[in-house]
């Protein structure tokens, strides 16, 4: 019997899918150019953000100055 789950993320900007992957161990970054950054919701949590590539791009120009 297979127990392997495939899970999918969202980009936080365009909502496009990522690939599936089937653990939370996959590097969808490596492989398909997505990243993640974490940020902290206002109640003070950390939360996951996924980039697709082409918002990662306009992500990390548009924070290059900061």
């Amino acid at each position: 019997m297979d127990n392997t789950v495939m899970v999918e993320r969202a980009c936080v900007d365009c909502f496009r899918q990522s690939p599936p992957t089937n653990t939370s161990y996959t590097l969808i970054s490596a492989k398909y150019g997505w990243r993640l950054t974490r940020s902290r919701t206002v109640s003070g949590e950390l939360q996951a953000e996924w980039r697709c590539p082409e918002c990662w791009r306009r992500y990390k120009h548009s924070t290059a100055g900061a």
